[in-house]
This record gives structure tokens, C-alpha cells and sequence, in this order.
């Protein structure tokens, strides 16, 4: 399955997101975080989303790039593909020093280099419940990258209500290049 829309969190400004075309997004709408009526705003980007997709409405959230910590590491010739979570996991905390019990993390191999990124669960969970609190339907954790940061986009999961109510035969769709975000259009085409 792959999200029509998607919430990204950026520079404390919340973005509604649709899918134009393939890994394409247009943006539907913002709203500052910091916003008076953030509520009403909200829910006016959630009537957008229904009123473009009412079938299709589930969101992915994009983390804000802040709180990913992005890794490469180079390894031996033909070793990429080879190592394991475990291997990624422990290079990842370790130049971090993240507690891998606390932390969602993706990898990607790119010719002699494993690509990493890692975030915070305690974070993933403050954007499900803000997602849930507005009655966006969150289903994964996604972060938003450069093809030398990752390829593709980084992929932290299903989100609680996504594991609870949609199925344990549900699978999320990895983006293959990394997402690209259009400006606003009026055609406002769902794929």
C-alpha cells in the first residue's frame, strides 16, 4: 500500500501532502504549528483530502529532517548487500550513540556503502498522536532525503493504528527514489 497524502513536519510548519504521480507530491495546503486556530486549520486540510480522495484517505507523516540522523558507511567491495540489521543497527548507534531500543532505523545499499537513517521512537509517537488528535489517519514513518543520503526515502514503519486497524496482511510501499515535493496545483489529482 502506498499513502495518497501525506503530513510533513518542517521548520514547525505542518504540510498536507497528495500523491501527483509516482514518487511526485503537490502540497494541498500548511499551516504554522504555532497557528491560533491550528485545530480549524487542520481540519480544513483533512476536508481537502477527503473531498479529493474520500477512499483513499490515509496519510503517511514525514518526519521533520531535524530529528533523522543520517549515516554512510563505506564497506568492503560486494559487502553492501551482505550485512545484516544487526550490522546496520550497531554502526548506526555507534556513531551516534543512540540506543537502539529507542530508535527506528532503514538502511539502503549503494554500491560500496550502506546508507542509514535513524530517528527517535519517542518522536514517531508524538507525530502519530498529533496526526490521530486531528483525525488524520497516520499509517507509516517516512523521512524526506537526497539520493546521497539514502535511496529511496527512509522507512520507520507502520504506525500503532495502522498494526491495530488495518490489518496484519497490510504492507507499506517504499518510495524507490526519493519523494519529490511540487508546489500547490489546482488540478488537484489524486493518483
Amino acid at each position: 500500500m502506498k499513502s495518497s497524502f501525506a503530513l510533513t513536519f518542517e521548520q514547525d510548519i505542518v504540510a498536507l501532502l497528495y500523491r501527483y504521480r509516482g514518487n511526485k507530491w503537490r502540497v494541498a495546503g500548511s499551516v504554522p504549528g504555532n497557528a491560533n486556530n491550528l485545530h480549524s486549520e487542520l481540519e480544513s486540510l483533512r476536508n481537502i483530502a477527503i473531498q479529493l480522495a474520500p477512499s483513499k484517505f490515509s496519510v503517511k507523516l514525514y518526519a521533520e529532517r531535524s530529528h533523522v540522523h543520517f549515516a554512510s558507511f563505506e564497506t568492503d567491495p560486494g559487502d553492501a548487500a551482505r550485512i545484516t540489521e544487526e550490522d546496520i543497527l550497531a554502526m548506526v548507534a555507534g556513531k551516534f550513540g543512540l540506543d537502539p531500543d529507542s530508535h527506528a532505523f532503514d538502511w539502503s545499499a549503494a554500491g560500496d556503502r550502506v546508507l542509514a537513517a535513524a530517528i527517535s521512537q519517542e518522536y514517531l509517537a508524538e507525530m502519530e498522536k498529533f496526526a490521530a488528535e486531528h483525525k488524520f489517519i497516520p499509517v507509516c514513518f517516512a523521512a524526506l532525503s537526497d539520493w546521497n543520503e539514502f535511496n529511496g526515502e527512509p522507512l520507520f514503519g507502520m504506525t500503532a493504528y495502522a498494526r491495530n486497524n488495518l490489518g496484519s496482511g497490510m504492507r507499506i510501499g517504499r518510495e524507490n527514489e526519493p519523494p519529490k515535493i511540487l508546489g500547490a496545483s489546482k488540478s488537484w489529482k489524486v493518483a
